[in-house]
């Protein structure tokens, strides 16, 4: 059977790993991205808080900060360009945000003094600060430094980056979210009224800006307003990807602004938290029944719809351990695995070897032959993906969309030679 992933995305796919940045577009998740680092980052303040109350000891609040942290890690870069058609905000941000301190003489004289970054984005933002310093008007680059500066939570430097962006005339819903963001974080989490005015700025510019979304009902919760707050991160939980690592941490926010003032969960939210406690409760079964199979299958494919990859994965191993004549549960493992895959994400290693299992296996399975081949491509075997692709070929309508597709993939593949 063919799978949702050929009838949406294969030559999004293919044509972004074989041609590179030349087709790189806006990101659709962008948004989500990093609404996911903001509630990631106020759970981090809220461990400090909590610390200082004695709610939690420092053990305790060191474990749980280990843990967020990993989050914030884990939630994918954003990569697309200011849209230049909210140009309109440019003389109003500008007025705004440069006011606040003489950024320019600043920026003429260079960047600060940049410690040495470690980890995998330090080349990147190596790259970037000479980049801008070679060229301060170069708009991108200033773009991306800024991102990169604030996934290492290098935030003198985000706020210098995202300035300077403005100031040349981008001051995009991304740019002034961000630098209200980067004002929050200045005042110890308190969503004041200088940040506030530039998180409804974003938003008139882009109703649909998540971190703003996500700050202007903080400010609200802060603000004695809890109906408005949870109205509003109800309706940002409504469009939040299932697999987004923030839901948990929107749904927690809820809960506790819920319970501080005595109004009920929304229905939605509740729904959810519902649906998590009865995974907890067949997880927690199964831990005493682990050799319940249908169980174990089950709970994979719970897990699945709340977007848990590895969760899921590991139910369904489990499920194929006690029943090793199934090879689709190896698979469902896989899909799992794969489900949430960007064009640019490095296939897990954990996913690839289960598709080499299944390649014994399920030979003829397409979701095993198109991404073993785009691995293969992703690794500049060319032969190898085409001997992979074209055996998909085979198993498919010959006239229908998806066959189509992958031959549009395999020219792809020829013009590369």
């Amino acid at each position: 059977m063919m799978l949702p992933f050929l009838l949406a995305g294969l030559t999004f796919f293919v044509l972004a790993v074989i041609l590179g940045p030349l087709l790189r577009g806006e990101s659709s998740d962008k948004d989500a991205a990093a609404a996911d680092r903001a509630v990631h980052r106020d759970q981090l303040r809220e461990i400090d808080r909590d610390i200082e109350r004695g709610l939690l000891n420092p053990i305790e609040g060191e474990s749980i900060r280990v843990e967020v942290q990993r989050r914030l890690l884990a939630v994918p870069p954003t990569s697309s360009p200011p849209r230049p058609e909210k140009a309109r905000l440019v003389a109003v941000a500008t007025g705004l945000i440069t006011a606040t301190g003489a950024v320019g003489l600043y920026l003429i004289l260079g960047l600060p003094s940049i410690p040495p970054p470690s980890g995998p984005e330090a080349a990147a933002i190596n790259r970037l600060a000479e980049q801008v310093r070679a060229n301060p008007a170069d708009t991108e680059a200033w773009t991306e430094y800024a991102r990169v500066a604030s996934r290492l939570d290098r935030w003198d430097d985000a706020e210098t980056a995202w300035r300077r962006v403005i100031s040349l005339g981008h001051a995009s819903p991304e740019a002034v979210a961000a630098l209200g963001e980067i004002t929050v974080l200045r005042q110890s989490g308190t969503v004041g009224p200088e940040a506030r005015g530039m998180f409804e700025m974003a938003l008139k510019g882009d109703p649909q800006n998540n971190l703003a979304r996500y700050y202007l009902a903080l400010a609200s919760a802060q603000a004695g307003d809890a109906r408005d707050a949870l109205a509003k991160w109800q309706d940002l939980l409504d469009e939040m990807p299932p697999a987004s690592p923030g839901r948990q941490d929107v749904l927690r926010r809820m809960a506790e602004t819920a319970q501080a003032s005595g109004l009920p969960m929304p229905a939605a939210a509740d729904r959810n938290s519902q649906i998590e406690a009865m995974v907890t409760r067949l997880a927690d079964r199964l831990a005493h029944q682990p050799d319940d199979e249908a169980g174990w299958e089950r709970l994979g494919r719970s897990y699945a719809v709340l977007g848990r990859a590895d969760a899921a994965a590991d139910a369904y191993e489990k499920a194929a351990a006690l029943k090793p004549s199934d090879p689709q549960l190896k698979l469902s493992a896989a899909e799992a695995l794969l489900a949430n895959l960007r064009p640019e994400d490095a296939m897990p290693p954990r996913a690839l070897t289960l598709l080499h299992q299944l390649e014994t296996t399920l030979p003829d399975e397409p979701a095993v032959l198109w991404y073993l081949g785009l691995e293969a491509a992703r690794g500049h075997d060319l032969p190898k993906a085409r001997d992979y692709w074209t055996r998909l070929t085979q198993r498919l309508p010959p006239d229908g969309e998806d066959a189509k597709m992958v031959h549009a993939a395999l020219d792809a593949l020829s013009r590369q030679n």
